[in-house]
């Protein structure tokens, strides 16, 4: 692999955005995808589509899940033990956004 290093300029030529707000470069088979949270940020890099998500887990109120999750995955998460269902539902919002981005 080569690396090659651009200077800010060239990057504001090569860097574009879709219409749905996603960055990407010109002329490039390479794709990326950036996510941030509390202190992480990840970075997701290939040839292709790819996407990524990163989330800070803190207590919220599960009945976003009813909205955003199909009725199986709310379900599924319902069924768990109350203790798990945080962390169970920060796996399936992560995997989704990952997946839709």
């Amino acid at each position: 692999m080569t690396l090659i290093n651009y200077s800010n300029q060239e990057l504001n030529i090569i860097l574009w955005m879709d219409p749905n707000g996603k960055p990407y470069l010109v002329d490039s088979e390479w794709k990326f995808n950036v996510s941030h949270s509390g202190n992480w940020v990840a970075l997701a890099v290939d040839i292709g589509s790819i996407g990524i998500d990163v989330e800070r887990m803190s207590p919220i109120d599960l009945d976003i899940a009813n909205r955003h999750f199909s009725s199986y995955e709310y379900s599924d998460l319902m069924s768990i033990s109350p203790e798990c269902r945080l962390e169970y539902f920060f796996r399936l919002w992560t995997l989704k956004e990952a997946y839709i981005k």
